[in-house]
């Protein structure tokens, strides 16, 4: 994922129990600050970005991070990662891509 990248965040919402998408604009944290900003160690197939000031509403561990890419002319929905938690204004999020072998060979 780039250093700044507009991503649209899926998430459901816990008053109106709907889904929605929201596009919002990501500060990606290195590991080793991110680390330090929850006190504790992170995950090799995770990433963690800034929380945004404003905007973004979170409500559910699971929401995902993706954006849409064009594939054969047609707008597509790429995933990028789920949500884990929010601590200290640090998204966790686990990098779905770094599973795209066992997927393929065990979901498809």
């Amino acid at each position: 994922m780039n250093s700044r990248k507009s991503l649209t965040a899926i998430l459901y919402s816990n008053q109106e129990r709907v889904l929605g998408a929201q596009k919002v604009l990501f500060d990606k944290i290195s590991s080793i600050e991110c680390s330090e900003m929850i006190q504790e160690p992170l995950q090799p197939s995770q990433f963690c970005v800034k929380k945004p000031c404003c905007g973004f509403k979170f409500h559910l561990p699971g929401s995902v991070l993706g954006t849409y890419e064009t594939i054969n002319n047609d707008k597509k929905f790429l995933l990028l990662g789920m949500i884990n938690f929010i601590k200290n204004d640090v998204i966790v999020v686990t990098d779905v891509t770094s599973y795209n072998n066992w997927i393929r060979t065990t979901v498809l």
